[in-house]
């Protein structure tokens, strides 16, 4: 037990690189913002995929509170003026 309790400690002090360029689309993006919350993520690229404006907002919700991440890349993600402006208040918030 106290291996497997050393090893879950290790983890939420590791840095993550998050890179998916697959289609993903907003319940993807729902999943990746629940482990930005508990893990520290330093870059995340998510170009190419489909979370739309409801998954930048999700995003930005966990930007405004992030430490860690160092970069953001959501290019040709069917964003609009919406998904734009919760991405661009969040960074410059944090």
């Amino acid at each position: 037990m106290q291996k497997l309790f050393q090893q879950q400690n290790y983890f939420k002090r590791c840095k993550f690189v998050i890179n998916f360029k697959f289609g993903l689309g907003y319940e993807t993006a729902k999943v990746l913002c629940k482990i930005m919350q508990s893990h520290e993520v330093s870059h995340l690229d998510l170009s190419k995929n489909s979370i739309g404006n409801e998954g930048a907002i999700l995003i930005s919700r966990i930007l405004t509170t992030s430490k860690s991440i160092v970069s953001v890349k959501l290019s040709n993600n069917a964003l609009n003026k919406a998904g734009g402006e919760a991405l661009i208040n969040a960074l410059a918030y944090n």
